[in-house]
């Protein structure tokens, strides 16, 4: 996607971690504060938005809703960082941390 700032495309390693951030999320969350970030998360995939690959491990994507979304990775961890007009009381950040074949969600 071109741009003015210099994307990238994403490596594969890059949407492996990201397929398995997809999949690390059940179905069917029952309240709590990761039904906020999962809700807000996933409704901003029907907005239009820029996408910036900033480096190998950083992706930034800046919807038309005032809402931007970090995805940083790193060997073992991903986090995704909601910023911009997120709604009040909706935690901000997701990191997903892997060892071995075992994740741990935390949300902050």
């Amino acid at each position: 996607m071109p741009n003015n700032r210099g994307s990238r495309r994403v490596t594969g390693t890059q949407l492996r971690k990201l397929k398995i951030l997809q999949e690390a999320l059940p179905d069917g969350f029952s309240g709590g504060i990761q039904d906020e970030f999962e809700t807000v998360a996933s409704n901003l995939d029907s907005i239009d938005g820029t996408a910036v690959q900033e480096d190998e491990s950083t992706l930034v994507i800046t919807y038309m809703n005032g809402i931007t979304k970090t995805v940083e990775t790193t060997d073992t961890t991903v986090t995704v960082t909601l910023s911009g007009s997120v709604p009040a009381g909706v935690q901000t950040e997701k990191t997903i941390t892997l060892t071995g074949d075992d994740f741990t969600i935390n949300y902050s």
